[in-house]
């Protein structure tokens, strides 16, 4: 019987980590060092990427991420990105989810994100979509949603 104990004891602690790794938990909470990438490369199947641009506000869409084991639960605001100082271009290749709530009195914003690029499926419903269509911006077929690491933004906050 003992002979038994050890490999399945190793089996479950194999099945803990995995657990915790696909979950992002502790200790596997990490992410990639972000690759920069220019807004027409941005592909969904890229994992970590950094890209700067300028966020366009026309729009105040948020909404709530809910609580997770290991994860609080936080409120994220969408706006699409364009390049560096355009603040005329109406055509979205990319989206960004961020945890960091636009200022009242900003149209737009110049900035460098780090995030995952992703589906936009995941946090842009044909309702929201609709809501930036009202207000005169185009969607392209394969536009990517950049989700903004919450790490990334609290070392921010925490600078001087």
């Amino acid at each position: 019987m003992r002979k038994l104990a050890v490999p399945f004891a190793v089996m479950i602690m194999g099945v803990v980590l995995f657990f915790l790794w696909i979950e992002r938990l502790p200790p596997f909470d990490g992410h990639p060092e972000p690759v920069e990438t220019a807004l027409e490369d941005l592909r969904t199947e890229q994992n970590a990427v950094r890209v700067s641009g300028t966020a366009h506000y026309p729009v105040r869409v948020s909404y709530e991420v809910p609580a997770r084991w290991g994860h609080p639960a936080h409120t994220r605001w969408l706006f699409p990105l364009f390049g560096h100082q355009d603040t005329m271009g109406r055509y979205i290749l990319a989206m960004v989810s961020s945890p960091v709530k636009p200022e009242r009195l900003v149209a737009f914003e110049d900035m460098e994100i780090a995030g995952e690029a992703r589906k936009p499926r995941i946090a842009v419903t044909p309702s929201v979509e609709q809501a930036f269509r009202d207000v005169g911006y185009t969607f392209a077929d394969d536009y990517v949603l950049i989700m903004v690491y919450l790490d990334s933004v609290d070392s921010e906050a925490a600078a001087p």
